[in-house]
């Protein structure tokens, strides 16, 4: 689950306006429900926190905090508020293409060790969700397909390095606190539904406290039954 923090690092706001009242000189005020941190503590003793900075209404940077280090990841736009790239100090880069609004090919480089990096390129079902992802490091090809239920949530994928295989995850009835911050094209290649994984095919087994919106404060994290880390988030009101 360490990659959590990992994932935060591309993410978008989404921030939701309201209505002016027809003839009413005061405006409704705006919905600013963000999420603004990510806590994880491992059973291990390290912990590591992740701060979401906005600039007019998009995720500007990243920073996070570790137990004797700080990291910073930038993101940049296009004209057309599109996130085309993330840099980070951790020395690597993400850049997204896109088509029709869609991202078709993500690419990560490491800029210390090139064996590492790596391209995927996305295929679409009729939803807009991913329906087959191609990753290729090093000349090498891994290919995945995936199933969805109504909510958006991959509920199976079929991978190359196992085919025939169906590696399953099962989700919660709440919401998803990355459905906050990221737009439409980022959690479609970043297979972001709408609810909260409970147990997925990594032996993973979660479990939740939520606020009044529906949403996470808390997140306990087993692997094989034995506690591996505790995930806190915190909302702007």
């Amino acid at each position: 689950m360490k990659n959590i923090l990992w994932l935060i690092l591309v993410l978008l706001i989404f921030a939701c306006n309201s209505e002016r009242i027809e003839d009413s000189p005061e405006e409704e005020p705006v919905n600013e429900f963000k999420l603004l941190k990510i806590t994880q503590a491992f059973e291990d003793g390290d912990v590591s926190v992740s701060e979401l900075l906005y600039e007019n209404e998009l995720l500007s940077q990243v920073k996070e905090i570790n137990e004797n280090s700080v990291f910073y990841t930038n993101l940049n736009y296009d004209d057309s508020d599109r996130l085309i790239s993330a840099t980070s100090t951790y020395n690597n880069e993400i850049k997204y293409s896109y088509s029709n609004d869609l991202i078709t090919k993500k690419e990560f480089i490491d800029k210390d060790d090139a064996d590492q990096s790596f391209t995927i390129v996305y295929e679409y079902n009729s939803n807009k969700r991913v329906k087959k992802s191609i990753q290729t490091r090093i000349g090498l090809e891994l290919v995945k397909d995936y199933t969805y239920d109504s909510s958006n949530n991959v509920i199976s994928f079929v991978s190359s390095l196992n085919p025939g295989t169906e590696l399953k995850t099962t989700y919660d009835n709440k919401n998803n606190p990355l459905n906050l911050i990221y737009t439409a094209e980022i959690q479609a290649i970043e297979f972001i539904g709408g609810n909260n994984e409970i147990e997925t095919y990594q032996s993973e087994n979660m479990t939740y406290e939520y606020n009044d919106k529906g949403y996470p404060t808390k997140q306990t994290v087993f692997v094989v039954g034995k506690l591996e880390s505790t995930i806190t988030y915190e909302y702007s009101n």
